[in-house]
């Protein structure tokens, strides 16, 4: 059981400071502000939000942030 969680920490530590995984992240950050304009999120008086985008995935998209959005206030 040890043996595994320090693979864990080991993996996870050299994951997040690799060059590879900051290109990775830049790539997603890119990709995120190119969909961010085609979603249009409004909350209502009872902060739901109502989700519209022009694709499917955009609606997605738009949920998923309107989620962490609301987890991260609370």
């Amino acid at each position: 059981m040890k043996k595994l969680v320090l693979f864990f920490v080991f993996a996870i530590a050299f994951g997040f400071f690799s060059p590879a995984a900051h290109h990775a992240q830049s790539r997603d950050l890119q990709r995120w502000e190119q969909q961010a304009p085609n979603v249009s999120i409004v909350r209502d008086d009872w902060g739901i939000a109502h989700i519209s985008g022009k694709t499917d995935a955009d609606a997605v998209f738009g949920a998923i942030y309107a989620q962490a959005k609301t987890t991260s206030i609370a």
